[in-house]
């Protein structure tokens, strides 16, 4: 598989770049509707830009190891 257009690697950490903090790193997720997640994701095809949007409410999240 090869990508339409090769860019440049946005997955490298640009030093310049602000960093926000992680505001829920002590949060207890106690009830449904309290946290939410969400990711937009940007995929170039032939003819243009497809979106991919994913959200879930994170009280069903369970880490796995």
């Amino acid at each position: 598989m090869q990508p339409f257009i090769q860019g440049s690697n946005l997955s490298r950490r640009q030093l310049k770049e602000q960093v926000y903090p992680y505001l829920l790193r002590n949060l207890a997720v106690a009830y449904p509707n309290h946290v939410w997640g969400i990711d937009i994701t940007y995929i170039r095809m032939q003819k243009g830009w497809m979106y991919c949007i994913w959200w879930q409410s994170w009280i069903g999240i369970r880490a796995m190891s």
